[in-house]
């Protein structure tokens, strides 16, 4: 890489560090939806899960999907698959530039042709405040489409003092019932997520993080207990659709 590509890169870098923090601002620091503040959290019908996966044959091919389950009962209402090619790297702390304009515009495209099918809260793959700057995937993409998104993440991410040492894992091994979690809290006194185990017997659990992510698992009818486990939340789904949409190379739902 010569000097005028690394000055590019750091400017571009230094622009889409500025648009985080200004996005930022917009994030909703408090339950505004009257589901999230009823007990058992009535009036919620429906939740989403929404991933991109890529091709491991053709580099810059990839699937971007998006399920719908009704709440509670969990039944499948809604799923597709989009190819779309993708020319941008992964670049730490800033995966949204890269995947979140494709998942909005499939969440707009269903909220505009099948409005009865919207999701209420969507569940995505990343992060949300657990993030260098406050502000990873899940957050970004809730303010584009106006929505409660929950960043879900299978490595921890080390910012704020968190870290994978043997205080982390002492705390994980005491994890043994799926819906069991602790708070990810960082140096800073902010928590951050849960760590969330999502089945019975699982060794890793999964890493929850959206503005208000740790009081919803602190609920015993949590739409994080009944959505994320192994089985039967929507990656589980997500995971499906992918792989049917590589096998048959053809649009899904």
């Amino acid at each position: 890489m010569n000097e005028k590509q690394e000055e590019a890169e750091t400017e571009e870098l230094q622009r889409w560090t500025r648009e985080q923090l200004e996005l930022k601002a917009k994030v909703v620091q408090s339950d505004a939806e009257r589901w999230q503040q009823e007990p058992g959290f009535i009036g919620l019908e429906r939740v989403a899960g929404a991933d991109i996966s890529f091709s491991k044959k053709n580099e810059g091919e990839a699937c971007i999907s998006l399920v719908v389950l009704e709440f509670p009962t969990l039944q499948v209402v809604y799923e597709s698959c989009e190819m779309v090619f993708m020319t941008a790297s992964y670049v730490p702390g800033f995966l949204a530039f890269r995947e979140v304009n494709p998942i909005a515009t499939a969440l707009t495209a269903l909220c505009k042709s099948r409005p009865q099918l919207a999701p209420q809260v969507i569940f995505v793959d990343g992060n949300g405040v657990l993030h260098p700057r406050g502000f990873g995937l899940a957050c970004h993409l809730g303010v584009l489409v106006d929505l409660p998104c929950i960043g879900v993440a299978k490595d921890l991410l080390c910012v704020d003092g968190l870290e994978k040492n043997d205080n982390h894992r002492a705390k994980v091994k005491m994890l043994k019932t799926a819906g069991d979690s602790f708070p990810l809290v960082g140096i800073s006194g902010k928590t951050l997520g849960t760590a969330l185990l999502g089945c019975s017997g699982c060794s890793n659990p999964v890493y929850i993080s959206s503005v208000t992510a740790y009081r919803w698992t602190r609920q015993p009818d949590s739409p994080l207990h009944a959505s994320v486990t192994e089985c039967q939340n929507p990656f589980g789904r997500l995971t499906f659709v992918h792989e049917s949409f590589f096998v048959s190379g053809s649009k899904v739902g």
